[in-house]
C-alpha cells in the first residue's frame, strides 16, 4: 500500500491521465463527427476515458490491497469493446457492410486510453497522430481507387425480370465484363441484382453509373 503522499501524487497523475485520454479520444472522434458517422466525438471520449479508468482501477487495487491481476483487467477492456464494435457494424439492404472503420477506431481508442493510463504518453499521442493521418489519407486513396478502379460493385433495380437479359447484353456490347451477378427474388414488379462489373481502365465510375442509369428498364442503380 502506498503512503498518503505517494497516493495523493498518484491521484493527481491519474486526473491528468484521464484528462489526456479524454482529449485524445475526442480528437479521434472529431473526424468521425465531421463526416456524420454513427460513433463520433462523445463516443470516442467515453471509450477512451473508460478504458483509461479500467487500467487505473487495476493499479489502484494493486496499491491498496497488494494484489490485483492488472493484465486481466486491461484485457477485459479490450474484449469488452467488442460489444460496441459489433453494434456499429451494419449490413444494408444492398449487402453493403458499413461501420467496420468505426469499430476499428473504437478499438484503437481503447488502446489509446490504456496507454495513457499506463503513463505511455508518447505512444498514445503517436497512435492518435498515426490513426488520424491514416484515416484522412486512406479516405482519399480509397476514393481515388473507388472512382477510377477497374471493378465496380453495383445494385441495380429493374422494372421487370424481362429487362435483365437485354441490360446484360447492352453492357457487354459496350465493353464491360460481368464478373458476378446475384439476383434477388422480386417482391413487386421490380427485380434487384447485385453486379460485379469490370470497367475499362481509367473510366470514371460516376460516368459509368450515369450511363447504366439511362439504359432501358433500369429503375435505380447505385454503387456499393
Amino acid at each position: 500500500m502506498l503512503d498518503p503522499i505517494a497516493m495523493q501524487h498518484y491521484q493527481l497523475v491519474g486526473l491528468f491521465r484521464l484528462f489526456l485520454a479524454a482529449v485524445l479520444g475526442g480528437i479521434m472522434g472529431l473526424e468521425r463527427t465531421r463526416r456524420r458517422r454513427e460513433a463520433g466525438f462523445r463516443t470516442y471520449i467515453l471509450v477512451s476515458l473508460g478504458s483509461a479508468m479500467t487500467v487505473m482501477v487495476g493499479e489502484m487495487m494493486l496499491f491498496n490491497y497488494g494484489s490485483a491481476d492488472t493484465t486481466r483487467i486491461a484485457a477485459s477492456a479490450v474484449s469488452g469493446i467488442g460489444f460496441i464494435g459489433a453494434g456499429s457494424i451494419l449490413v444494408s439492404r444492398s449487402n453493403r457492410v458499413m461501420g467496420i472503420t468505426t469499430a476499428a477506431g473504437l478499438w484503437v481508442s481503447v488502446s489509446v486510453g490504456m496507454a495513457v493510463a499506463c503513463g505511455y504518453y508518447s505512444g498514445a499521442v503517436a497512435m492518435v497522430v498515426i490513426s488520424e493521418i491514416s484515416t484522412t489519407l486512406g479516405k482519399k486513396l480509397e476514393q481515388r481507387f473507388l472512382h477510377h478502379g477497374s471493378m465496380m460493385r453495383l445494385v441495380i433495380l429493374f422494372r421487370g425480370e424481362e429487362n435483365v437479359l437485354p441490360f446484360l447484353d447492352e453492357i457487354q456490347m459496350a465493353g464491360y465484363t460481368i464478373d458476378s451477378l446475384d439476383m434477388e427474388k422480386p417482391i413487386t414488379d421490380c427485380v434487384s441484382a447485385t453486379l460485379l462489373l469490370q470497367v475499362p481502365h481509367h473510366r470514371d465510375h460516376s460516368e459509368v453509373l450515369e450511363e447504366l442509369r439511362m439504359l432501358p428498364g433500369v429503375v435505380f442503380a447505385e454503387t456499393v
